[in-house]
Parts: C-alpha cells; sequence; structure tokens
C-alpha cells in the first residue's frame, strides 16, 4: 500500500509553480540572434532525451528524484524514475490524456487521467505555453561577449496559488535548457527540474510509450 502511495503521489509532483515577474530586456543584436535561434531551434524539435533531478519543495519539506525522460511530440512521454532507490524503475508513460504507471517487475500498471500541471517538467511542453501565452518575458545574463544563459518565463495555465508561474534557464552557447523553475504566488519555489545529457530530435520508437 505505502508504494502504491508513493506512486500515485509521482504524478502529483509537478502540481506546484512560479516567480516574480521578470521585466524584458531590450537585446543587443547577438541577443536577439539568439533569441531566434532558440525558437527556431525548439519549434522543430520532434523529440528529445534527457537526465533530470526533479526537486519538489513545500514549506515543510523537500523531496529530490532522478529519472531519465523520453518524449515524442505531441503527445508521447515517457519517464523512469532512478532515484531514490525505493522509487527505481517506477515508469511513468503520458500517451494524450492518460498517464500509466507501474513498477519495473510487471505489476499491473496504474491508469489516471492527465491533468495540468502534471507535465510543468517538460520541455516541449514549456516552449508551448511560453509561445501561445501573452504573459511572458524574458532576460539575459550579464556579461562581457556572448551571453551565457537566457531567461524565459511564461504564466502558468491555468494559474493557482502554488502552481503560478515558470521559468526556463537556457544555456545560449549550446542553445539547450538547464533548468525549468516552477513558482508559487509567493515568489518561492515549489519545483526545479535540472536537465543534463540532453539530447536533441533522436529516434524514438513508438513501443517505449507502452506498458
Amino acid at each position: 500500500m505505502c508504494k502504491k502511495r508513493a506512486i500515485i503521489f509521482l504524478c502529483f509532483l509537478t502540481l506546484m509553480i512560479t516567480t516574480g515577474c521578470v521585466p524584458m530586456m531590450k537585446l543587443s543584436n547577438q541577443e536577439a540572434d539568439i533569441y531566434q535561434k532558440i525558437h527556431r531551434k525548439f519549434s522543430q524539435m520532434t523529440a528529445y532525451t534527457a537526465t533530470v533531478k526533479l526537486t519538489v519543495k513545500n514549506n515543510r519539506t523537500e523531496q529530490v528524484y532522478e529519472m531519465h525522460q523520453a518524449v515524442k511530440t505531441p503527445e508521447y512521454a515517457r519517464t523512469e524514475l532512478t532515484a531514490p532507490e525505493e522509487l527505481s524503475g517506477v515508469v511513468t508513460v503520458y500517451a494524450g490524456n492518460e498517464l500509466l504507471v507501474r513498477r519495473a517487475d510487471g505489476e499491473e500498471p496504474l491508469r489516471l487521467e492527465a491533468k495540468e500541471g502534471y507535465s510543468d517538467f517538460f520541455i516541449h511542453d514549456f516552449f508551448a505555453r511560453y509561445y501561445q501565452s501573452e504573459d511572458t518575458a524574458l532576460i539575459v545574463s550579464a556579461g562581457t561577449g556572448e551571453s551565457e544563459t537566457m531567461l524565459l518565463e511564461t504564466v502558468a495555465n491555468p494559474e493557482s496559488s502554488s502552481r503560478y508561474k515558470i521559468t526556463m534557464l537556457l544555456d545560449t552557447k549550446k542553445l539547450e535548457p538547464k533548468t525549468i523553475t516552477v513558482y508559487d504566488i509567493g515568489g518561492n519555489v515549489r519545483m526545479i527540474a535540472e536537465f543534463s545529457e540532453f539530447c536533441y530530435n533522436p529516434a524514438l520508437h513508438d513501443g517505449m510509450f507502452t506498458t
């Protein structure tokens, strides 16, 4: 029963988010060019894989999870937990409006309805929100020469007190995501996903997204 409760809890990990408003900065020609390259690259993204360290916070606790993500847009995604040890091997498949959660030992998958917030730690979903929203902003890192990072910010949809705004920090040299952060209405971090081993548009077989 404890294991099942833990699995169910994983499906609700991403129901939190926000940052205070970031003013739109005047971009240099070089920065504008980087912004256009980011838009061009991710508007053409059809799949990706990444390793993710996910930290979920509330007023009293902080939980850290590690996982592998595989995504095939527009509607398929798969995560497999590697830490903590007691949840290692838990696989969640996102297929349209349904979530299928199972352990590696072949138990009958738990089926849940996908809801807003479950996909906050996916890169393609962030960009979908960012480019569809009228309430967005960006800021580039200070320093000389080429900007090292660019921060994109958008509102959560729908907004709530615990899931209010979302940001993505990108490496402007690699044109890769570094973090996605969810803030509450008070500006407190509720979730942060840290990306590594990002692979752009790999060939992913549909069989990966079945249980």
